[in-house]
Formats: structure tokens, C-alpha cells, sequence
């Protein structure tokens, strides 16, 4: 399978796309308004597909950053000196890099003691998409989302 998702992704220089911007959802008149953009999207850049987080950017990384970080902090136990567990999130297929700094923007911003110590890994097929990965995570949230996450092909 790794074999065979290798070469898809190999096969072209651009198979995820990446949008500039967020969606402006409030622009768009019904579910056709938002097909005809998806559409003048694709047809735009060339690429095979958009994931979700891309689409929806930053909603769909902030609830599951949001989701993540109670189930952690309600499961952790801290101990006499008042420290928590580190949270590790593992994403496989991480696309762009755009749900990790989502998720990690949303971190940063409303928990930044879990943030201090937390780890986001990204688990891909693609050497490209890895290094693409590190670069949106970086030019988002500077060092301190660098130090935070790493990407593996």
C-alpha cells in the first residue's frame, strides 16, 4: 500500500491543494454557490482534491483542538507539583499542514500550558507534503510551532 500511495502522490507536483485564504462562506449564495467555488478552486489550481481542513480553515482544526485538549486535560492526572501529562496528537496524512496549525494555533491561543509541552506529529507517505508540512506550521506559528511538531515519511 505505502508503495502504491508513494507513487500517486510522486505523480504529480500538486495532488493536495492549498487555499490562500479561508473560504468566505457568507459570500456564497447555498450549497451551489459553494460547489461553483470549490469548482473554480480546483479548476484554478490543478489539484486532485481539497481535505476538509482546508476547506472549512479554522473551524474544523479548532473543534478537534478543542475536543483533544478537554478529553486531555479531564484524563490527566496531575501530580503533586501540578503538572499535566504532555499531550501527543498523531495525525496520519497530514495534507498541507493546515489542521496541525489549526490545531496548534488553538492551543496556543486558549491553553497555553498544554501547549508548553505538547508534541504534533504528522505521519505522511509524501516527502514533498512532509516538508510542505513543516513549512506552513513554521510560517504560521513560528518557532514555537516548529519546536512543537514533526513530520515523518
Amino acid at each position: 500500500i505505502a508503495d502504491s500511495l508513494s507513487s500517486y502522490f510522486g505523480s504529480r507536483p500538486e495532488v493536495v491543494g492549498a487555499l490562500e485564504s479561508p473560504l468566505e462562506f457568507k459570500t456564497m449564495v447555498g450549497r451551489s454557490g459553494y460547489e461553483f467555488r470549490l469548482n473554480e478552486i480546483y479548476r484554478k489550481a490543478g489539484v486532485s482534491w481539497l481535505t476538509p481542513a482546508e476547506i472549512f480553515q479554522p473551524h474544523v482544526g479548532e473543534a478537534i483542538a478543542r475536543f483533544v485538549v478537554r478529553n486531555h486535560l479531564g484524563e490527566t492526572d496531575e501530580d503533586k507539583d501540578g503538572d499535566q501529562d504532555h499531550l501527543r496528537i498523531c495525525e496520519i496524512g497530514g495534507g498541507n499542514g493546515t489542521l496541525a496549525a489549526d490545531v496548534m494555533d488553538y492551543v496556543s491561543r486558549n491553553n497555553p500550558r498544554v501547549y508548553e509541552t505538547m508534541e504534533y506529529t504528522v505521519l505522511d507517505v509524501s516527502m514533498s507534503l512532509c516538508e510542505r508540512q513543516r513549512e506552513r506550521v513554521a510560517r504560521r506559528g513560528g518557532d514555537g510551532h516548529a519546536q512543537r511538531f514533526s513530520s515523518i515519511a
